[in-house]
């Protein structure tokens, strides 16, 4: 889907970064502060303590700490509409040391029945909801369960500045909630009779204090309130090729490019009149 990230201003001004061709694995770079960067061999990764079992898997791709794989909402491949999903915070991090700098490129491949945004109303002035949130996230403060509530931090829904609404966007440094730079991406819809899903090669990066280490977190929250359920489940890795299932059932629901979605705001807002209530389990 590179067309959501070259065609319209819009990509612009969220600021996504789209990294040209593909990535073979997730990978950490270290920054120079000159312009260069060296491929990281990391080590000491860990799958969040509050992950289902099962939910989370990681993977030493090369066994050298130089590539890996997340995948996230792992017990819930190929779920339909209607499955059940825990809630909780899906996903694994690294913490490195301190540096000028870290960028993190990473393949992503999801699939989710929910919402994450509020930008659509519906029902007559009720909103879709923040529900599950894919997010990349590195800062000096702390791994992302940590940081919000479905784990055992403070922050709450809504993490990103821009709501994701069906695509990928990119907080750099200092624009939204989440303390450092973070990629994030939600459904538009829920209860629709489709899935929505997303592919994409991106990177993301963070200039720091050296004297303080990097957290790096791969993450799916289906956790953080004020609203979390177990409805409608999400699901993907980062770089997962061939290893993700498609839902079971369903059509999947194109995004129109951003300046597609500026001039049919107003229809949207129509269509969304008939969503049916949503009911929090």
């Amino acid at each position: 889907m590179f067309k959501k990230f070259t065609g319209g201003c819009l990509a612009a001004l969220l600021g996504v970064l789209f990294l040209a061709g593909q990535a073979d694995a997730l990978e950490i770079y270290q920054l120079d502060g000159a312009g260069g960067k060296t491929l990281v061999k990391t080590s000491g990764w860990a799958i969040n303590p509050g992950s289902p079992a099962g939910g989370t898997t990681l993977t030493d791709i090369n066994s050298d700490g130089s590539d890996w794989k997340i995948l996230v909402g792992a017990d819930s491949f190929g779920s339909p509409e209607g499955g059940a999903q825990t809630s909780a915070i899906y996903g694994a991090g690294v913490m490195l040391p301190g540096a000028f700098g870290y960028e993190i490129v990473f393949d992503f491949d999801g699939y989710t029945w929910d919402a994450y945004n509020t930008s659509v109303p519906v029902n007559q002035g009720a909103k879709d909801g923040y529900w599950d949130l894919f997010a990349v996230n590195v800062n000096q403060s702390d791994y992302y369960w940590n940081l919000v509530n479905g784990g055992s931090g403070g922050l709450g829904d809504s993490l990103m500045s821009t709501d994701p609404a069906g695509t990928p966007v990119y907080d750099p440094d200092g624009t939204g909630p989440l303390p450092g730079a973070t990629w994030g991406w939600g459904g538009l819809d829920y209860a629709a009779g489709y899935f929505e899903e997303e592919h994409g090669t991106y990177t993301i990066s963070l200039q720091g204090d050296s004297g303080n280490s990097y957290y790096i977190s791969a993450t799916l929250d289906t956790a953080t309130e004020p609203q979390g359920d177990v409805q409608y489940p999400s699901w993907g890795g980062f770089n997962a090729k061939g290893d993700v299932t498609k839902p079971d059932g369903g059509q999947s629901q194109d995004v129109p490019e951003p300046s597609t979605l500026i001039l049919l705001g107003a229809g949207a807002l129509g269509f969304g009149l008939f969503r049916r209530n949503r009911s929090e389990a």
